[in-house]
């Protein structure tokens, strides 16, 4: 695990890391899209969720019983208005990938994830400069002008 430890301390993994997830992710929507032409978009999410919780409890199970001592104790820590909201954005986003295996079936993938590109720079932008409480100044402005063109070019 110190190897392990070591490689996610390093910068560069963030890179690497988003770089395989961004590629891998344009795979699985054209294979979503591919599937939603056999079966219907509730049968989708059933089978990817079914295998996710498949391969998350392999994952648990083969971690040995201390992991799974971990595990529990770490979730009595967890108090009923925390687990509320986890319960709150569980459904949020189940109903979310509901919506979305909805959407490809009716829109082209391009169009997905330029939207899904320019929203999010633009939401992600918003949230970093409140969070970060930076003042508002011309460049930050002219940053997303410029990105925004840049993600309405690509739909050309």
């Amino acid at each position: 695990m110190k190897v392990l430890e070591d490689i996610l301390k390093n910068s560069n993994t963030i890179i690497v890391y988003y770089l395989l997830l961004s590629s891998l992710s344009w795979l699985a929507i054209y294979n979503s899209k591919y599937m939603l032409s056999k079966i219907t978009p509730m049968s989708l999410v059933f089978l990817t969720s079914i295998l996710n919780f498949t391969f998350l409890s392999f994952i648990i199970i083969y971690n040995s019983v201390y992991s799974k001592k971990n595990i529990l104790n770490d979730l009595k820590k967890i108090n009923f208005k925390e687990f509320i909201i986890f319960i709150g954005f569980a459904l949020i986003f189940s109903c979310s990938k509901i919506f979305s295996s909805n959407l490809l079936k009716f829109h082209d993938i391009q169009t997905i994830k330029i939207c899904s590109f320019m929203i999010s720079v633009f939401i992600n932008g918003l949230a970093l400069y409140m969070l970060e409480k930076k003042q508002l100044n011309i460049s930050r402005i002219f940053g997303f002008i410029i990105m925004a063109i840049g993600g309405y070019m690509f739909t050309f």
